[in-house]
């Protein structure tokens, strides 16, 4: 959950050797909710995100709804 005012954020999280650069969005001002994730642009994620390579940089984006 976050304000409804808030139109985002990005955080950088490092996870079991693998970097994680997370873009959330939120046009539709909204509290909770995920419309979609993808993960390096071209992968359509449902439920979590699978651990990627120790070493890799991964870019996921988030958009609420």
């Amino acid at each position: 959950c976050i304000p409804a005012d808030w139109l985002g954020f990005t955080v950088k999280r490092v996870w079991r050797g693998a970097t994680y650069l997370i873009t959330v969005k939120n046009p539709n001002n909204v509290q909770k909710g995920v419309k979609s994730i993808t993960l390096n642009n071209d992968t359509a994620i449902t439920g979590a995100i699978p651990p990627q390579a120790a070493g890799s940089v991964n870019l996921v984006e988030v958009i609420m709804g």
